[in-house]
């Protein structure tokens, strides 16, 4: 009998298929790890924060077939606005050292928002470990500016100052930006627009100086995280008067009259500051600082005095500005309706009732319907003193406390003083907290409204503020000894017990394709094992078995 073989190309066939299949699934490319970070946070509703995600590959250059951030929680999703539509990237290439791909994000409620972000390639998804940020509501930024209204001449200018105040105890970051007509006026100073960050409890200062282009009203607006007019500023701008007077002198019998013609130009300066250094006063303890600025038009000055508490107290203040007989009479004057009005043998004078908080300012603002100089505006007296009568109950200043109500002893209890009309922090506000046995220690609150002491007792802690606050909640804290525990009981060993074996941890995910390789290998054992057998049949067939 013949004898059958195999023939070779058969098994160089089939050998190149082995080859194949083992090269497909050693060189497979995968997402090996993803690692997430954010500009912020938290950020007020309406705030982009960037996200970065750093994706390592199997290999020196991976080609993904999608990058996407995922939200798994909050009001909504967060809302990518870049990349552009569809919000994700495709076909991006990362490398075995690292790639980073962002993302701009905002939302539009406030919420915790969680998310993650999944790589995927032909072989499969990679996912990073879910991260969170805050957005907040844009009241968590207080907006104040000056001036909120304001006349200038076209050959002038004014500055436009506002703060921004963080009353929270995190950090927040905002987003703010000014719109307003650039073919009236244009802005200089700090950015237009910007993203900015504000420490917990503190403020962000920004300055703009309006230049006229023409006449008109220019309304610079402010826009802060989703809130579209958080500060307007209304600037009218008006050119030199000019006018013409005619005399007309002499004229008799046989003698013609003189006439004579002049041209007058109302001008006037630009808008002069007047800031007196010297207006510090000492009041209950507390530093008082003054400054006044006149922004004057063709028709009228407007003034307007800021008046800040530098001291760690509240301050209860009379402010008077007394304005000279000589300089306006008491029918050119308009004072704010808050204000109390009396005549004196030299002038007009207005009282305002200021309650300040420490660091706090209070703005107050009257028109004089005539034109001021510098030095008139120097000659107008403003004292500070405090306020004769206490204040009434009406006027105290709500406080909440925050604080744990229950602790352990030997643990520190941290107190948060807020105002809760505005969730505004406290600073300055003493605390007077008395123990279970009666002991009485003060504490002050710091620039983040914080004060804290150690439990030191067990029982009840009463907390108290001064006349000056009506404390709403966070009146007092119980303090329990730690409950004794007793450690576990391990088993007792019995003889030819073995201890368990150690646990092993499953294979790094995005790891070299060992499952892949594995099902390449079996698959070319079939393949073999069906070639064999085949050839095998053939031969046993050939030979008559």
């Amino acid at each position: 009998m013949e004898e059958m073989t195999v023939k070779p190309g058969l098994t160089s066939i089939f050998f190149v298929f082995a080859f194949l299949a083992l090269a497909g699934a050693a060189f497979a490319c995968t997402v090996s790890s993803i690692t997430t970070s954010s500009t912020a946070s938290t950020a007020t509703v309406g705030t982009n924060v960037v996200l970065s995600s750093t994706l390592v590959g199997s290999e020196s250059s991976c080609v993904t077939s999608q990058i996407r951030l995922i939200s798994t929680s909050g009001s909504g999703s967060l809302t990518v606005n870049d990349p552009a539509s569809p919000g994700y990237y495709t076909s991006a290439t990362i490398s075995n050292t690292g790639t980073v791909k962002t993302f701009t994000v905002t939302a539009g409620a406030a919420d915790t928002y969680s998310y993650y972000v999944q790589g995927t390639t032909s072989e499969g998804s990679t996912t990073s470990t879910p991260s969170n940020i805050q957005y907040t509501d844009t009241s968590a930024v207080t907006v104040s500016g000056t001036p909120s209204v304001a006349s200038i001449l076209t050959t002038g200018t004014t500055t436009i100052n506002i703060t921004l105040t963080n009353t929270q105890a995190s950090d927040i970051a905002t987003s703010y930006g000014l719109s307003y007509d650039s073919g009236v006026a244009t802005l200089s100073g700090d950015a237009t627009s910007d993203t900015v960050t504000i420490s917990a409890g503190s403020q962000r200062a920004l300055q703009f100086t309006v230049t006229p282009v023409t006449a008109g009203t220019a309304t610079v607006t402010m826009s802060l995280g989703s809130t579209s007019n958080a500060f307007t500023s209304t600037i009218t701008i008006t050119a030199p008067s000019t006018g013409t007077t005619t005399t007309t002198t002499g004229g008799s019998s046989g003698h013609p009259a003189t006439t004579t013609t002049t041209t007058v130009t109302t001008t006037v300066s630009a808008p002069s500051t007047v800031l007196d250094a010297t207006n510090t006063y000492p009041v209950a303890g507390n530093d008082i600082r003054t400054g006044r600025t006149a922004s004057v038009s063709a028709t009228q000055t407007d003034i307007t005095v800021t008046v800040t508490n530098q001291g760690n107290t509240v301050a209860q203040l009379d402010l008077n500005e007394l304005v000279p007989l000589t300089i306006a009479s008491p029918s050119q004057i308009t004072f704010s309706s808050d204000a109390t009005i009396s005549q004196t043998d030299t002038g007009t004078s207005a009282l305002w009732q200021v309650t300040l908080l420490p660091g706090e300012s209070k703005t107050i603002t009257y028109t004089l319907a005539k034109v001021l100089t510098g030095a008139q505006v120097s000659a107008i007296a403003s004292t500070v003193t405090a306020t004769a009568a206490a204040p009434a109950a009406g006027k105290a200043i709500p406080i909440s406390l925050m604080v744990d109500s229950t602790v352990v002893v030997g643990k520190e209890i941290i107190l948060t003083a807020i105002d809760p009309t505005n969730t505004r922090l406290l600073k300055g506000v003493e605390i007077t907290v008395t123990k279970p046995s009666g002991k009485t220690v003060s504490i002050t609150t710091d620039a983040s409204g914080k004060a804290s002491f150690v439990a030191d007792e067990d029982g009840i802690y009463k907390y108290s503020v001064g006349a000056s606050y009506s404390l709403q909640a966070g009146s007092q804290t119980v303090a329990t000894q730690p409950a004794a525990t007793t450690p576990p009981r391990k088993p007792p060993a019995t003889a030819g017990s073995t201890a368990p074996p150690a646990a092993t941890s499953p294979p790094a995910e995005g790891g070299f394709p060992w499952l892949l390789v594995i099902v390449a290998v079996v698959i070319v054992a079939i393949v073999g094992a069906v070639v064999l057998l085949g050839g095998g049949v053939l031969l046993f067939k050939k030979k008559g078995i």
